[in-house]
């Protein structure tokens, strides 16, 4: 049986989990890096603080590995900018290959947007590289982010 260490953002995934069975694990990360991010905007302007890519590529990674669809009007909100901001950010990630968009098959007013192949590995490489870091100073950062 495999054990779980408690350290950054609550949890750390063991080196000797195959690569896929680490994304559970990345989740906690993301969620946690969104939580974290929540927090700063609830007391400074979101327009002073605004990562509208990283907030985008992290709701799509979440809304991913819930197998649930991340539509553009979500994405949108997620990056805390003004809607054409958001858009156009959503456009340069696709432009460079970390995203992708698709018609809705049900609802044709609206588009669906995943990470491509390469978004998803710089966002595994990203949450894991936080992970590490936290790991190798020892602390703990954001103990419970569910």
């Amino acid at each position: 049986m495999t054990t779980v260490q408690t350290m950054g953002y609550g949890v750390f995934a063991p080196d000797n989990l195959p690569p896929d069975s680490r994304d559970k694990f990345r989740l906690v990360v993301a969620t946690a890096w969104v939580s974290a991010r929540n927090c700063v905007t609830r007391i400074i302007d979101p327009e002073l603080v605004a990562n509208p890519g990283w907030d985008i590529l992290l709701d799509l990674f979440i809304s991913g590995m819930r197998d649930q669809p991340a539509f553009v009007c979500g994405l949108c909100l997620a990056s805390h900018v003004p809607q054409t901001t958001a858009l156009r950010w959503i456009g340069n990630l696709e432009t460079r290959g970390l995203a992708h968009r698709t018609p809705d098959t049900r609802d044709r007013r609206r588009s669906i947007v995943q990470l491509t192949e390469l978004g998803l590995e710089k966002v595994r490489a990203v949450l894991d590289a936080a992970s590490d870091s936290d790991r190798k100073l020892g602390i703990g950062r954001l103990q419970t982010a569910q």
